[in-house]
């Protein structure tokens, strides 16, 4: 892929009001910056002296931008203004269609603005503004206006667009994209007389149907006050809009048992997410705060996605039934959601306690849903019952009254506390201590109970399967003449199923959904010496501490052992060696800690003959999950940065690590990886800095498991 840019620049003044350069595009990548419009790098300044200015581990300084040559009239109240264009004619050609090339940029043949920005400013007011942008009319253009008072108050507006195409040879076999119902062109929604027929009359749409893109256009836009109270008080509030409108590639699957085929849809994006920031900060003499409060919501356009079916469906664990009456589809999308979150950070200097210095932080947060929920099926199932059982579904699935409740009433909580601690005991030492905690709460709990039937589980894809609880009928695995709907006479009532006593005729029937909870605890301590004027000793030590609700293993726990040292003075750079050990352990390793949550949990499990026991396997005894399995891992870190001469930075980078898994099955053995990478840093002249690396990496693991039919 090429392309080529013919560009016209006209520069009228030097901007003088120093902000953050503004969000970019492929063609900016470091965005835009009005401070820059017009000047050149400064000759004299601290990054081209002669012998060359460094960083104290050796390496050049950037070089600065030189200030204006002027020193302003103060006779002189209007206001100065500035800026400049770049535009041109842009060429593009070989696959320009690719979704590669496309991803995260809008490049065509035609008349270009790269970019463009403009200033002002009026000394005897302090005021100033500052406009800048790119890529006028793209989908990746982009636009921040920023105008204020100095030291007083500012506000800043931005907006920006960025496309992500995720294919550009897509052959859809649908009409409707970027909608919330999908209609099939040329097929019979539900297939034909056969599987077969239904295949061959896909295969020939697509022949026949063009090439169309799939991508999402990302759009946001927003706007920020900073104003400064007093010397030490300052507030901010933001806001921002985010829109993502388009369609992406979407699986679907139909029958049940794995499913009778499998196509993928065109998925409708139509996403708002607004967000909403405020805080107050303060800097003292010895006392730092900042307390921040922020919301944001996400609002789906799209509630349920529907789209016309062209396969030809597979039934299972039904009777009565026809495939061809499974014309349609549906996804109930993205729930609108919101979260909140409070955060304060406190630091306080203590030159009383070696000269020492404490932070302290704390947050808050909560996100929630409670989006509606869609009835099992939008069929009627008429003349369906279920297979084995003979319950009938007409008109028992299709109502939300099918569901345990109506409303998903999804909440997770979140808190998280920060301690740290750093002093100067000594001349030469530095010492820190910290404590870090997190902890998420899930109050998610649902129950996959019809009420209107007393059946536990849930209908697969509209009603072609099922995954529905059923008594176990093999001879001795429960008292002669148990029904197969034996366990509906308990009603969705959880003790009422187990206290039957029943063994259910599979394990692995999801009955209620798995509140996932964590909380983590690190604590570390870190010393730094200096052995001489130019060389230091760095040794830390760190325990990371999780405990987990519902995972293979309630607790595990990490001790890190870390080393370095650091020479600056040997040779005309730096040299930095790290040595890092880890070990990690836990607590006893279960490896179906989600038992509670399916069918295997509602009764005995029935040891009788003929009895397939797969369903009440949730892994292999001896397999391990590998962020969860016991670990021992060193890792050996070397950096060097050589000035090779005054205008020429070399450096050098290299890490060996090892990961020992003492584990039977999964990750088994080493992990062993090593890296290099080189890069140079050329000062050519006062105005550019070439920059060149090379990088390079080999990894190899080990992995053991045990194939499904060996026993």
């Amino acid at each position: 892929m090429r392309w080529l840019a013919a560009t016209a620049m006209l520069v009228t003044a030097a901007a003088h009001a120093q902000l953050a350069p503004t969000p970019g595009n492929a063609m900016n990548p470091a965005g835009v910056n009005p401070a820059t419009a017009g000047r050149w790098m400064d000759e004299e300044g601290m990054g081209t002296r002669i012998p060359a200015a460094r960083t104290p581990i050796g390496q050049l300084y950037n070089i600065p931008f030189d200030a204006p040559d002027e020193t302003p009239d103060k006779k002189d109240l209007g206001w100065k203004n500035g800026g400049f264009v770049e535009l041109g004619g842009l060429h593009v050609s070989g696959d320009e269609h690719s979704a590669g090339f496309l991803q995260y940029k809008d490049l065509k043949t035609g008349f270009y603005v790269n970019n463009f920005a403009a200033w002002g400013e009026k000394a005897s007011e302090a005021r100033y503004f500052e406009l800048s942008g790119g890529a006028l009319g793209m989908d990746d253009q982009f636009y921040r206006l920023v105008f204020g008072r100095y030291n007083s108050w500012r506000i800043t507006a931005f907006y920006d667009a960025t496309p992500q195409v995720f294919t550009s040879t897509y052959r859809s076999l649908w009409h409707g994209l970027g909608s919330d119902s999908l209609t099939l062109d040329n097929l019979t929604p539900g297939g034909l007389a056969s599987a077969n027929a239904t295949q061959t009359a896909i295969q020939n749409a697509l022949t026949t149907t063009p090439f169309s893109t799939l991508e999402v256009i990302r759009k946001k836009a927003g706007a920020r006050l900073d104003v400064r109270l007093t010397e030490t008080w300052r507030l901010f509030a933001s806001a921002s809009d985010q829109k993502r409108q388009g369609s992406q590639p979407f699986g679907a699957v139909f029958g049940g048992g794995g499913g009778g085929g499998n196509v993928e849809i065109a998925q409708s994006i139509d996403y708002s997410t607004y967000d909403f920031v405020a805080g107050a900060q303060y800097a003292g003499e010895r006392d730092s705060l900042n307390v921040k409060v922020s919301a944001s919501f996400f609002r789906n356009d799209i509630d349920t996605m529907t789209f016309q079916n062209p396969l030809f469906v597979t039934l299972n664990g039904t009777s009565g039934l026809s495939p061809n009456s499974f014309t349609t589809g549906r996804f109930d999308s993205a729930p609108d959601n919101q979260q909140y979150n409070v955060k304060a950070e406190y630091a306080r200097a203590l030159p009383e306690l070696y000269r020492g210095n404490l932070t302290a932080a704390v947050a808050l947060g909560t996100m929630r849903q409670d989006d509606n929920l869609v009835p099992p099926s939008e069929f009627s199932l008429a003349g369906g019952t279920v297979s084995p059982g003979g319950v009938p579904l007409a008109n028992q699935w299709n109502t939300v009254d099918a569901l345990s409740r109506t409303s998903a009433r999804a909440r997770i909580d979140t808190a998280m506390g920060d301690l740290g601690l750093s002093i100067k005991p000594a001349k030469d030492l530095d010492v820190r201590g910290k404590v870090h905690y997190y902890e998420t709460h899930n109050f998610m709990s649902y129950q996959a109970c019809n009420p209107l039937t007393g059946q536990w589980g849930r209908l697969l894809n509209d009603g072609s399967g099922t995954s529905l609880l059923l008594a176990n009928t093999l001879a001795g695995a429960n008292p002669g003449g148990t029904s197969p709907n034996a366990f509906n006479a308990a009603g969705c009532d959880i003790a009422a199923l187990r206290a039957l006593g029943i063994a259910p005729s599979v394990g692995n029937v999801p009955l209620a959904s798995i509140p996932y909870d964590v909380k983590q605890l690190v604590a570390s301590i870190t010393a730094d010496y200096r052995l001489a004027r130019a060389a230091s000793v760095n040794a830390a030590l760190e325990r990371e501490s999780f405990r987990r609700d519902y995972r293979e293993r309630d607790e595990t726990w990490e001790d890190k052992l870390k080393l370095a040292y650091v020479n600056r003075g040997i040779i005309a750079g730096s040299i930095r060696v790290t040595y890092e050990y880890d070990s990690r352990g836990g607590s006893a390793y279960d490896t179906n800690p989600y038992e509670p949550f399916y069918s295997a949990s509602v009764g005995p499990v029935p040891a009788v003959n003929g009895q397939n026991m797969a369903s009440w396997l949730h892994t292999i005894g001896q397999f391990r999950s590998f962020d969860l399995a016991d670990r021992k891992q060193n890792i050996l870190n070397g950096r060097v940065d050589y000035a090779v001469t005054q205008d020429l930075d070399g450096a050098m980078t290299l890490q060996l690590k090892d990961a020992d898994y003492p584990s039977d099955l999964g990750r088994v053995g080493h992990q062993r990886t090593g890296s290099a990478n080189f890069d140079l840093s050329y000062r050519a002249g006062s105005n550019a800095v070439v920059y060149g690396y090379y990088s390079f990496q080999s990894a190899q693991m080990e992995q053991k498991g045990v194939q499904p039919n060996s026993c």
